[in-house]
C-alpha cells in the first residue's frame, strides 16, 4: 500500500491507497482526525480526471480525447460510471466510482464547472458543484461535509472499479460495499521486490517517466554536450517513443539480465511499455549467446520482442558508432549501473502567481476595428497573428504558443487545447513588493488584425501589453508600457518566461540546449534536424537571464540543475507618475546570427482585402473587412492551427474549402492553394489525404498519407 500523511495544529489527514487482492479495484481511504478539544466542521474535496485510454493520448489532444469520454451518475446507487468510445479494434473499458460508506455529498462531472480557466485545482473551493450543464470535458469532483468530534476521526473510502462491461464494474463496487475493505496489509502487493535490481529500477523508471523526477547523472552529462539526432538513435533500432532503459551487461553480471528482462516484462503487463537496450562487450563471443540467454530467462515472448518497437535490443558496443552510443544515453530514463545519484530537485514550493486586475471593459464587443474582451469567457478566445513562416496563437488571458515554419512539427513553445489550463509556455511576470503577477491573466484583451493588446493593473502600476508579428519576419514582439500612478517611486521587475519545445511536443524537450551571448539567450536542439534552427529571446535593454524556474523564484543559483526555460528579466525603477516602455523579442532563424537580426527586419506591406463592404452596420463592416479575413488566412491557410487543433498540415479537401472563403477578398491565395493541392494528386486520381510541406536540406518534400479513398472515417 501507499500512504500519504499531513497535519497542522488542528487536523491530521491520511490517505491510504491500495489495490484489492481479488477484484480490479483501487481503494482510496481518507481519514481526517480532529486534534482539538472542540467539535469541528470541515469539507473534504476529492478530484479525479478519468482517462480510460493510453497514458499519452490525452496530453497530445485533450479536447479531442474528451469527446469520447462519457459520464453518468446513478443516484439510486450513488455510483458514477465513466466509459470511453474506442475504435472498433480496441477493447471497451468502464470505470465505476463510489464510496464504501453510503454518504451524502455534492458533486459535478463537468470539468468546466469544477475548475476555473487557468486557476488549477485551487479553484475547486470557489466553484458551484450544482452546475448540471452539458460539457464534453468530464471529471469527478466531490465535496463531502464532515463533522469531527473532539479528538475524533472520520473515514471515507473512495472505490474505483474497472471492467470491460458497465454492469460488471458496478457489481464490483456493490460487492466491495457488502464485503468491506480488506486491511491494507492484505491487499495486492507490488509486483516488484523493492530490494532487488528489478524493484529498484522499477521505482526509478516510474518516478522519472510518470512524475518527472531527475534523470541520472550519466544522462545529464551526455545531454549537456549532445550533438546527436533522432536518426542516430534510430540507427540502434530503438524508437525513443517509450522510456528507454540502457543496461551495460557484463559477462560476469549473472543477476543483471534476468532482473531487467523481468522488469521489462512486468512493466509491460502493468501497462507501461519500455525499450530495453542491452549493451555488451563482444570480445569473447558473449554477444552471440545473448539472444539465447534472453529466451532462456524471459521465454519466447521476450524473444519475439527482440529488435521490435517497445522491445529488447541486444547491442554490441564495438559495432555501435560513438554518435549512436551518445544518442542512447541521451534518450535513457535509467542506466545500469548508475555511477552516481541523480541531482535532488529543489524542495521549496514555487510561490503563487497572482492575476492582475482589469482596467477597461465590462463586455465583449467590436470597438475601433477590433474585438474587446472585457469579460473572461468560459472557454478560451484565441487570436492568430502570423505570416507564411512564423506565427503565434494568443488567448484572451495568455501569450499563447509560437511556431516557426510548421505549427505542428516545429512548435517553439508548447501548444495545448485543454480548456481549463489554457496556454502556459510563455508568461509575462511582474514582480512587485515580493509578489508575482501574471500580467495577462485577469487583463482586458483587445484583438485587431495586426496585434493583440492586454490592459491590466497590479497595485499602483498599470500595464499595456502589445503583441505583434511584424511583416514577414520570424519574430514575436512583446511591447510593455508600465505606468506608475502612485505619488512615490516604485521598484519592480518584469520577466518574460519561455518554455522551449523546438519540435512537435514537449516530449523531446530534454534534448534542448541553452546558451547566452551578450543580451540574448538561445535554445536549440540537435535532435530535430528537419528544423535545426535557433530560438532567441532578447530585449531592447539590459536583461538578466535565468534558465531554471526554481532558481528564478528562489532568486539563487541551482547547482547541477537541468536548464529548462529561458527567463529574461528587466529591472525597473519608476518615479512617481511616470511610465516606461520595454520590449521583449522571441525570434527564430537557421543560425544564431540570423536570429539576432530578426527583430530589426523592416516589415513589408501585406496583401490587403480586395473586397471592402460599407453598410450601416459598422460591426459587420469590421467583421468582413478586417477581422474574419485575417483569422481565416492566418488560422486555416498560413498557420493551419487553432486552439482545438494544431495539425500544421494541409488537408487536401479541408484547405480547398477554407480557401473558398477568401475568393472575394484574396483570390490569389485560392489560386495558390489549387496549385498546391494539384501537386499532391497522383496520376490515378487519388490524393494525399493530408500532407506537410517540409525541407530536407534545400529540397522541398511532401510528407503525407495516401489513403486511396476520399474519406477514411466515412468509407
Amino acid at each position: 500500500f501507499l500512504r500519504y500523511k499531513n497535519r497542522d495544529e488542528r487536523f491530521s489527514c491520511t490517505e491510504t491507497v491500495t489495490v484489492h487482492p481479488r477484484l480490479p479495484a483501487q481503494l482510496n481511504e481518507f481519514t481526517v482526525r480532529n486534534r482539538t478539544k472542540v467539535k469541528q466542521k470541515i469539507s473534504l474535496m476529492l478530484y479525479a480526471e478519468p482517462l480510460l485510454a493510453n497514458l499519452n493520448e490525452r496530453p497530445a489532444h485533450p479536447a479531442f480525447s474528451d469527446l469520447f469520454l462519457r459520464a453518468e451518475y446513478l443516484p439510486e446507487d450513488k455510483i458514477f460510471c465513466f466509459s470511453r468510445r474506442h475504435e472498433a479494434n480496441e477493447d471497451d473499458i468502464y470505470l465505476a466510482a463510489g464510496f464504501l460508506q453510503l454518504t451524502d455529498f455534492d458533486f459535478t462531472i463537468n470539468r468546466e464547472a469544477a475548475l476555473s480557466r487557468g486557476e488549477g485545482l485551487s479553484s475547486l473551493f470557489s466553484r458551484n458543484f450544482g452546475d448540471d450543464s452539458v460539457s464534453p470535458d468530464k471529471c469527478l469532483a466531490i465535496e463531502i461535509d464532515l463533522t469531527l468530534p473532539p479528538r475524533g476521526a472520520v473515514t471515507r473510502t473512495l472505490l474505483l472499479c474497472a471492467s470491460s462491461g458497465e454492469t460488471e464494474a458496478i457489481n464490483h463496487l456493490i460487492t466491495l460495499r457488502k464485503e468491506g475493505a480488506p486491511p491494507a496489509e492484505k491487499c495486492a502487493p507490488s509486483p516488484f521486490d523493492p530490494s532487488g535490481i528489478a524493484g529498484i529500477y522499477a521505482k526509478k523508471v516510474l518516478e522519472r517517466s510518470l512524475f518527472g523526477r531527475s534523470l541520472p547523472s550519466e544522462v545529464l552529462r551526455s545531454l549537456a554536450q549532445n550533438e546527436t539526432s533522432r536518426e542516430d538513435l534510430w540507427a540502434t533500432g530503438v524508437s525513443g517513443d517509450f522510456p528507454v532503459i540502457v543496461v551495460f551487461a557484463g559477462k560476469n553480471d549473472n543477476a543483471c539480465l534476468p532482473a531487467f528482462l523481468q522488469l521489462h516484462r512486468k512493466l509491460r503487463l502493468c501497462g507501461l511499455t519500455t525499450e530495453l537496450a542491452l549493451l555488451t562487450n563482444d570480445r569473447d563471443g558473449y554477444f552471440d549467446r545473448l539472444r539465447d540467454e534472453i529466451i532462456r530467462c524471459g521465454g519466447m515472448m521476450e524473444g519475439d520482442l527482440i529488435g521490435k518497437r517497445g522491445g529488447i535490443f541486444p547491442l554490441n558496443i564495438h559495432s555501435l558508432p560513438e554518435c549512436s552510443r551518445t544518442a542512447l544515453l541521451c534518450a535513457a530514463t535509467a542506466v545500469y549501473p548508475e555511477k552516481s545519484e541523480p541531482q535532488v530537485p529543489s524542495g521549496s514550493p514555487l510561490p503563487a502567481i497572482l492575476p492582475t486586475e482589469r482596467t477597461a471593459g465590462t463586455g465583449n464587443l467590436f470597438v475601433k476595428k477590433g474585438y474587446l474582451i472585457g469579460q473572461t469567457p468560459a472557454l478560451p478566445w484565441c487570436h492568430i497573428l502570423c505570416n507564411r513562416n512564423f506565427g503565434t496563437l494568443l488567448s484572451d488571458i495568455s501569450l499563447g504558443f509560437t511556431w516557426a515554419l510548421n505549427s505542428r512539427e516545429n512548435k517553439l513553445t508548447p501548444w495545448s487545447n485543454d480548456t481549463r489550463r489554457d496556454f502556459d509556455g510563455e508568461k509575462l511576470l511582474l514582480t512587485l513588493d515580493g509578489e508575482y503577477y501574471d500580467v495577462l491573466k485577469g487583463s482586458t484583451a483587445f484583438f485587431t488584425k495586426a496585434k493583440g493588446e492586454y490592459l491590466s493593473a497590479a497595485g499602483a502600476l498599470t500595464c499595456r501589453v502589445s503583441v505583434t508579428v511584424p511583416g514577414e519576419s520570424m519574430c514575436k514582439v512583446i511591447a510593455v508600457c508600465i505606468k506608475n500612478t502612485a505619488s512615490h517611486e516604485i521598484h519592480c521587475s518584469l520577466s518574460y518566461l519561455v518554455r522551449p519545445v523546438l519540435g512537435d511536443g514537449p516530449g523531446n524537450s530534454r534534448y534542448i540546449r541553452f546558451r547566452q551571448s551578450d543580451n540574448t539567450a538561445y535554445a536549440f536542439t540537435p535532435y530535430n534536424r528537419t528544423f535545426d534552427g535557433m530560438l532567441a529571446v532578447s530585449s531592447d535593454g539590459d536583461c538578466r537571464f535565468t534558465f531554471h524556474e526554481a532558481g528564478f523564484f528562489e532568486n539563487k543559483p541551482q547547482k547541477n540543475a537541468v536548464p529548462e526555460s529561458i527567463i529574461a528579466t528587466r529591472v525597473i525603477r519608476l518615479p512617481a507618475h511616470s511610465d516606461t516602455t520595454l520590449t521583449f523579442y522571441l525570434s527564430y532563424a537557421k543560425t544564431q546570427a540570423a536570429a539576432d537580426k530578426m527583430p530589426y527586419i523592416p516589415p513589408k506591406k501585406r496583401n490587403e482585402n480586395k473586397t471592402i463592404i460599407e453598410t450601416p452596420d459598422r460591426e459587420l463592416n469590421h467583421l468582413f473587412n478586417d477581422f474574419l479575413p485575417t483569422q481565416i488566412i492566418g488560422g486555416r491557410i498560413l498557420g493551419r492551427t487553432g486552439f482545438y487543433q494544431c495539425s500544421g498540415a494541409y488537408g487536401f479537401r479541408d484547405q480547398l474549402q477554407d480557401a473558398m472563403a477568401v475568393v472575394l477578398t484574396h483570390p490569389e491565395l485560392l489560386k495558390i492553394q489549387i496549385l498546391r493541392c494539384a501537386a499532391a494528386q497522383f496520376e490515378e486520381g487519388d490524393v494525399l489525404h493530408w500532407f506537410h510541406t517540409l525541407f530536407s536540406g534545400n529540397k522541398r518534400i511532401l510528407r503525407g498519407v495516401r489513403t486511396r479513398y476520399s474519406d477514411d472515417l466515412l468509407w
